[in-house]
Formats: C-alpha cells, structure tokens, sequence
C-alpha cells in the first residue's frame, strides 16, 4: 500500500501518491467484450496514462466554472469513464453523481433534480436524453463527453478529506431513491481498511480485480476501485455480467480477484469453479 497519506487527503491527492510509484503499471481496463457499445477493442490506462486524462478533465471542469461544492452528474453506465471523472472532479474539489441509465426518465430527472446537479456529462448516445430531460430542471447544463477535456493551465486542487466526492442514490425499491452523501475520507477509508485485511485478502501492485458490478454502486466505484489504486493494483471493469464468458474472461484478463454478487456465476452452471 502507498504510504501514509496526510489527514486531509483527497481522493485526487491519494491518486497522485499512486501514480509516482506506479506510473507505467495497468490502472483501469476494460476487455474488448465490456466495449462493445463503443469501440469493440480493450481499453486500459496505465497510471500516468490516466494522471495525464484525469488533469485534462480537471482543468475542463475548471473552464465551465465547476468547482468546491459543485455537482456533476454523469452517464457512462459502466464504462472507465466514470472513474476518471470521479478523479477529476475531486482534483477541483466537485462531487460525482453516477446516473443509472437503465432507469426511466422520471427516475433519472428526479436524481438530476435531488442532486442539484450543475452539469450533466456522458456517453454520446445518452446525450439526447439527457438533454431533453435536462430542458425540465433550472441552471443545469448537458455537455458532451468531449468538451469536458481541456490543456489549459495547471491543476489547482480542492476539497479535502470531509469534501462529498460522490453522490450515490439507492435503488428506490422503499421509495424515493436516498442520496448517499460520501465523502473523501469515505473512500480513502475503504481502500485503507481493504489493504489492511491480510491474510488471504492480502492484496499488493500484482493483483488484477475483475468487477461486473457497476460504478453507480459503493462497491465497485469505492471499495474495488480504491483498494487496486492504493495498492498499485488494476481495476477491469466490465460493462455487465456476461454468464457465458465469466470464467473465460476471469482466465483470459488473468484476474487474481474477482468481485460479484452470489447469484451471478451460479447462473452459469456448466462452468462453475472451472478456472
């Protein structure tokens, strides 16, 4: 694990702390069968590959006035975006909010109402969506994926450890969705507590965590993500589960964690415990 970070540490700070040991070692990654909605080939950042895209969507956010305390709602579904983005939110000191894009209009424009989201961001394929839902809610604005990039100037950091980083709304299934105000020191503590865990948990720069689970949820977007950054560790996201490829894919992507709900390998029968 990284070396002890400062008390007021941010999401931001505890990445570039990672960054300077790994800097040439797999960070996120995303199999060619997660990428089929958009480029049909693997993705993956290395650490400095990812610093460099992470500063570039900083200093956007920065160019469209977003700042300490703002919120940016966001629509890429399960794709190595969302973690970038939540990177270069907490670099200015702003909240991510993961929309679930599976949702209805009305579930999905009442999380952009209750967050008090300022910008919306996502894939281009939601991005008529988002729009005319957004026509429905004051002082918010649609920006496309790429217009959130910019090289200007250097990154001047916000927020600190009690900073919201993430907003998450729960299911509905008992109401109206809840918001999930979580924390810098929310996320550093998972990531913390889960490199501390040993024994048979013990994790280090050489593990390769598998997660089906997707970013608008705790597990993957704090617990898996933040345990692989503070350890030097890869995170490969995929877009969904895929019950025919799992084991394929956990041998193919060579992953030493994987991460999961009960019922998922269960649901492929002919190929449990084949690895």
């Amino acid at each position: 694990m990284i070396s002890e970070l400062a008390s007021d540490s941010t999401v931001y700070s505890a990445f570039l702390a990672a960054e300077a040991p790994f800097a040439q070692r797999p960070f996120l990654r995303a199999p060619a069968i997660a990428t089929r909605a958009c480029s049909g080939t693997a993705v993956e950042y290395t650490y400095a590959a990812a610093r460099r895209e992470v500063d570039r969507l900083a200093a956007g956010y920065l160019a469209l006035g977003i700042g300490a305390g703002d919120r940016v709602a966001l629509a890429f579904d399960s794709r190595l975006d969302v973690y970038l983005h939540l990177l270069s939110l907490s670099a200015v000191g702003a909240s991510a909010v993961p929309l679930n894009t599976d949702g209805s209009d009305d579930e999905i424009l009442y999380v952009i109402r209750h967050s008090d989201a300022r910008l919306i961001t996502g894939a281009d394929e939601h991005l008529g969506r988002l729009q005319r839902l957004a026509r429905q809610v004051e002082n918010v604005l649609v920006v496309a994926a790429g217009d959130t990039r910019s090289d200007a100037g250097p990154i001047l950091t916000g927020g600190n450890a009690a900073s919201e980083v993430a907003l998450l709304y729960t299911s509905g299934t008992t109401g109206k969705p809840k918001g999930c105000m979580l924390s810098n020191e929310y996320f550093l503590t998972m990531g913390r507590e889960y490199n501390r865990l040993g024994g048979l948990c013990a994790i280090d720069a050489g593990d390769r965590l598998l997660t089906p689970l997707p970013p608008n949820h705790m597990n993957a977007l704090s617990t898996s993500f933040m345990a692989m950054m503070l350890c030097g560790g890869c995170v490969i996201q995929l877009d969904r589960f895929h019950p025919a490829s799992w084991w394929q894919t956990v041998r193919d992507e060579a992953a030493t964690i994987i991460h999961y709900l009960g019922v998922m390998p269960a649901r492929d029968r002919g190929s449990v415990g084949i690895l």
